[in-house]
């Protein structure tokens, strides 16, 4: 009776384990790809000076808005494309919604050399590989690329569906007007 019920069990739990050890392999390999979508992660928004709910309409966020932290600056908008940065007369920064509703970012990332180090397009992004010295992905949320001088040029985390962030700096734009080494997307 014993050997009836625990062949089975040992069954179930040998291809329960391989199905573990391969969808730990799976992400693992997602995680070391150049290009790709980031994936919201559930955490809060930064500290806003504008709020949902109480603040003067002209500082009121929409609950349907995608929200965009520039050092201590915000940008926000429920209609979209949203510029959030224009530079020379070029479009630098685009915020959209894609077809499920998440953030669609639109921005490259240069090295201090002007090459396109990370380009974002609709969301999806692409690492030049020949342009940097290495990439990490600790999560499907976050993407950290350092140039070939070993400076980190982009450190991205997705908040969560609503809210990107650009607390310190980056390279967005070719000059060194707007640099910022870390962005929460």
């Amino acid at each position: 009776m014993f050997w009836k019920f625990s062949v089975p069990l040992v069954i179930a739990a040998v291809l329960v384990l391989l199905a573990l050890l391969t969808n730990g392999k799976r992400e693992e390999k997602i995680l070391k790809e150049y290009e790709g979508f980031l994936l919201p992660a559930n955490e809060p928004d930064p500290p806003s000076f504008c709020s949902e709910d109480k603040d003067p309409s002209y500082m009121r966020i929409s609950k349907d808005a995608l929200k965009i932290f520039v050092g201590r600056n915000e940008a926000f908008s429920s209609r979209f494309p949203y510029v959030v940065l224009r530079v020379r007369h070029k479009d630098r920064m685009i915020i959209d919604r894609d077809e499920t509703g998440r953030i669609a970012l639109t921005v490259d990332i240069f090295d201090k050399e002007g090459k396109v180090i990370v380009t974002f397009e609709k969301g999806h992004f692409t690492v030049v590989q020949t342009n940097i010295l290495d990439m990490k992905r600790s999560d499907r949320s976050t993407l950290i690329v350092r140039d070939h001088y070993k400076n980190e040029v982009l450190n991205v985390h997705y908040l969560n569906e609503r809210a990107c962030g650009f607390p310190d700096c980056s390279n967005i734009q070719e000059s060194d007007l707007f640099r910022f080494q870390r962005l929460f997307l």
